[in-house]
């Protein structure tokens, strides 16, 4: 990219790069400054780390309550079915 930059001072950009095979683009591309990238933007509706955590626990106990309730009626349910036999 170098040489197509100093053979583009003497010749012009267009003759410079079709003699060293490289586009246009690249060449413009290489001489605009380098972009800061900007950090991503909180949501401003978004839960703080705590409210976060807290909705997590809350969700796995909930998780657990229903899958022990379930394994309960299950239990319960085989108890019955084994003392009719």
């Amino acid at each position: 990219m170098q040489t197509a930059e100093e053979l583009s001072k003497k010749l012009g950009k267009r003759t410079a790069c079709t003699a060293l095979g490289v586009p246009r683009s690249s060449l413009y591309r290489a001489q605009k400054p380098g972009r800061v990238q900007a950090s991503p933007k909180a949501f401003l509706r978004a839960l703080s780390q705590p409210e976060k955590d807290a909705v997590r626990r809350e969700s796995s106990c909930l998780a657990c309550k229903s899958t022990r309730k379930r394994r309960v009626e299950r239990l319960e349910k085989d108890r019955r079915n084994d003392s009719c036999q």
